[in-house]
């Protein structure tokens, strides 16, 4: 009888505290949040027009060095936690974007967000910034999954391939 009731007390007790946390949480998070306007809006972000769909892109170093595509996790996360792989500027052109709906890129319809599409637009990205060239491509995670789906549509196309976990 005794183990029951301490049993009992420990879950009234997780309960109670489960419940004091939620309530904590929904009154710290109530209110307006501003969510951050796509590149179109944005006035510090800048944005690269491909096949008629305006992506958020970032590039550092001289575009006569090979070309180094980054692509970043999620679904839905942005390039900017991946910057510091601005560092491999010195010897490559490094290109950042931020995929189809996520990030600064505009937002689009949920059913357009597929892997296929995604795969187009790391080809049309690809052809944008060297036609001529193979390219290194950088995917983690998510973006590991559509380097990946790329590679093995158009192996011709990538030089190296790095994935990250």
């Amino acid at each position: 009888m005794t183990f029951l009731r301490c049993l009992l007390k420990i879950f009234v007790a997780f309960t109670i505290g489960f419940l004091l946390f939620f309530i904590a949480m929904y009154f710290s998070t109530k209110g307006e949040h501003e969510v951050m306007s796509t590149v179109e809006l944005h006035d510090e972000a800048t944005g690269t027009d491909i096949d008629g769909y305006l992506f958020h892109t970032r590039t550092f170093g001289d575009s006569s060095k090979p070309e180094i595509i980054v692509l970043h996790g999620g679904p839905g996360y942005d390039f900017r936690y991946l910057l510091p792989l601005r560092g491999l500027a010195g010897e490559y052109r490094v290109v950042f974007y931020d995929q189809r709906g996520s990030g600064l890129s505009p937002r689009v319809h949920p059913d357009v967000l597929t892997i296929r599409q995604a795969v187009e637009d790391l080809g049309a990205i690809i052809d944008y910034y060297s036609p001529n060239e193979e390219v290194f491509l950088i995917g983690h995670s998510w973006g590991g999954l559509i380097a990946s789906h790329y590679v093995a549509r158009h192996p011709e196309k990538v030089e190296k391939l790095a994935l990250l976990e």
